[in-house]
């Protein structure tokens, strides 16, 4: 294999993995934020500054 053919692949595999980041992250922070909250989990530890849903209201 390539060089070129390697490095091809793995920019598509990272941008794929940002891609679904990105989409599932609001999602999963509200989601999730709750729950560790009423586990006892320190606000400042779980609280997040921003979600992208935050920043596009």
């Amino acid at each position: 294999m390539s060089h070129r053919l390697i490095c091809s692949g793995l920019f598509v595999s990272w941008a794929l993995h940002d891609l679904e980041e990105v989409l599932t992250a609001s999602w999963w922070s509200a989601r999730t934020t709750p729950r560790l909250l009423a586990e006892g989990w320190p606000p400042g530890l779980v609280a997040a500054q921003f979600t992208a849903r935050q920043i596009l209201d």
